[in-house]
């Protein structure tokens, strides 16, 4: 078994943030790109009963240009807005 934090060195992925607790949170970094690690435990009556334990894992990776307009509101004109009702 790879241990996550030794494995991320090598391919040039940083740390940057972390969240520790009965849920997990990690977040990497690597050339504009991040990538968000969310660990939850899986909490099932069945799981409980059968000492079956286990946990939610999701993983998500933003490219740096995968939201065009960083900020909408930018172009937003202000002075054009209609009445209030």
């Amino acid at each position: 078994m790879k241990v996550l934090g030794a494995e991320t060195l090598t391919t040039g992925w940083v740390l940057v943030s972390s969240k520790v607790g009965e849920e997990v949170t990690l977040v990497y970094a690597k050339n504009g790109r991040f990538a968000t690690i969310y660990i939850a435990p899986k909490n099932t009556v069945a799981g409980f009963i059968s000492g079956d334990y286990g946990s939610d894992i999701d993983i998500s990776v933003v490219h740096p240009d995968a939201i065009g307009a960083q900020n909408p509101y930018n172009d937003l004109s202000y002075e054009n807005l209609p009445e209030s009702p």
